[in-house]
């Protein structure tokens, strides 16, 4: 006769709380991304503050010839906080100007990939071994931006490079809702990694005054991704996600390596049980097999025990659930909106009168100040409330921009609304996390980020409503935030609740293991 089930929750208490390892892996993460994403839009879209000018047109010209005629161009840096671009070093002027924004396209297009890949891919394989793989992407890419002298190959590397930012950071915010056992814990680590993300954001435009060349700087935050990577091989797997799919002897393994890291003693009955389960696992060892039966995931030929390892997972239960497909309609809400006033305020240098290294810097450090202000609320404060109101706080600052002339309020305003928004965002990873079982949870982190960036192609233009009404932007800014803080106050709270998990039954007594 076969022993009850184990109870999930008190095997991840017996190795104690998130370590210091789990955290400091999490932050060098994110902190990472933080920087690829924002050198990203640096690269496209600095550049001299006085137009080009033409040195060489071509040998047929004539004196009249016109700019597209021209083969060489000057670049005037003076008075300028930027001292190379790729505008420069691709010469994307004249007839060519057109491909910086073929170029953003990219970045966008990038970032919808990657969100497109990442659920399904992270609930396959695993949720370190994607933050592996991302890490490998964005270190090749960049290497590869500094090497190329082809300005279409460059675009197809800061293309893989923008995909891998997205899939690190569902990779990670994931992991690090599953690998929290207190509702408290959850609810403060997406801050944590927002916070890292933030320095990331200031870091880049530092470097970019330490390395003249923006080549030199790509190579330089990739060569650093190789840190980060170190220690994800060096950690193991979501103990939720290995217990969902059935590896139990991997489980063992990465609660026995936790307790041992954060010095918390499993009890002897706890290891009991672990070792029961782990002959209990049919899963085969090996690299081939891990490497066969992860495409065998991907592909949805696995048979596995957790339902996202079934094609459209996440899908099937929406169906049989009405209530799960409404509370995903309203998330996808929720990441719109973020979204658009996330990339409203970053592309707000013009809006705000200031310069783009003291505004990137200003930037990162409103995200520092969010996350110290969200991860202290998170602990008193509902999900529901806090996100309404930053929202609220956002779309106000953003509304207040448009009548607001003196340069030092601009810039207060702009602070704010960054600190709001990024408590939004932040919320927008640990709430969606909260509200779907494992099996498709980073599933529906990229649902999420998939339909917020598909609705970011529109940003860009965004900007040329102004020609209609100059205000007109920063009012469909904040009439975006209002509408979310309004709608998400209709989704259910999940503070001190914890997360969902499908029961999994364990046979501890299998007829072809001996008895421990």
């Amino acid at each position: 006769m076969s022993a009850p089930s184990p109870d999930l929750e008190q095997l991840l208490t017996e190795c104690g709380e998130l370590g210091l390892w789990q955290v400091l892996m999490a932050g060098v993460c994110s902190l990472v991304s933080g920087e690829a994403m924002v050198f990203v839009l640096w690269a496209a879209f600095a550049r001299a503050p006085v137009p080009a000018s033409c040195v060489q047109y071509g040998s047929n010209s004539s004196k009249w010839a016109s700019a597209d005629e021209c083969v060489s161009w000057k670049f005037n840096y003076s008075d300028s906080d930027v001292r190379s671009s790729m505008v420069e070093d691709f010469q994307l002027v004249g007839s060519r100007a057109h491909w910086v924004n073929h170029h953003g396209t990219l970045y966008f297009l990038g970032l919808i990939t990657g969100s497109c890949l990442a659920g399904h891919v992270s609930d396959s394989i695993g949720r370190l071994k994607l933050a592996r793989v991302a890490h490998l992407l964005h270190i090749s890419a960049g290497v590869g931006i500094w090497w190329t002298e082809s300005f279409l190959v460059s675009c197809v590397l800061w293309f893989l490079v923008s995909n891998s930012v997205i899939l690190n950071l569902v990779a990670v915010y994931t992991y690090s809702s599953e690998i929290a056992t207190t509702a408290a814990v959850r609810g403060v680590m997406p801050f944590v990694l927002s916070g890292a993300s933030g320095l990331g954001l200031c870091a880049a435009p530092a470097l970019s005054l330490l390395l003249p060349s923006w080549r030199d700087s790509a190579l330089a935050i990739a060569l650093f991704a190789l840190l980060p990577l170190t220690m994800l091989c060096l950690s193991e797997e979501s103990p939720r996600w290995l217990w969902q799919q059935g590896h139990h002897r991997r489980f063992q393994r990465a609660l026995t390596r936790i307790a041992l890291v954060n010095r918390h003693p499993i009890s002897p009955l706890a290891s009991v049980t672990l070792e029961k389960m782990a002959l209990n696992d049919r899963h085969g060892a090996g690299v081939f097999h891990s490497i066969t039966e992860d495409l065998r995931a991907l592909l949805g030929m696995r048979r596995g025990r957790g339902a996202g390892t079934e094609s459209g997972g996440l899908l099937r239960m929406m169906r049989e659930s009405r209530a799960l497909a409404g509370k995903m309609g309203l998330v996808c809400v929720v990441w719109v909106a973020a979204n658009s006033l996330n990339y409203g305020l970053l592309f707000g240098a013009e809006m705000f009168d200031a310069g783009l290294h003291v505004y990137g810097v200003v930037q990162g450090l409103a995200v520092v100040a969010g996350s110290v202000v969200g991860a202290l609320a998170s602990t008193r404060v509902g999900r529901r409330p806090l996100t309404s109101a930053g929202f609220f706080v956002a779309a106000a600052s953003i509304l207040c921009g448009c009548v607001v002339q003196r340069r030092a309020v601009l810039l207060g305003l702009a602070v704010a609304g960054k600190m709001a928004v990024l408590v939004v965002f932040t919320m927008s990873y640990s709430w969606t996390a909260e509200l779907v079982p494992t099996a498709v949870r980073s599933s529906a982190l990229g649902v999420g980020s998939t339909v917020a960036r598909v609705a970011g192609l529109a940003i860009p233009y965004y900007g040329l409503l102004g020609a209609l009404w100059p205000p007109l932007p920063q009012v469909l800014y904040a009439g975006m935030g209002a509408a979310a803080a309004l709608l998400c106050l209709l989704l259910p709270e999940t503070r001190n609740r914890p997360l969902l998990s499908e029961p999994i039954r364990v046979d501890l007594n299998p007829s072809s293991q001996a008895d421990l």
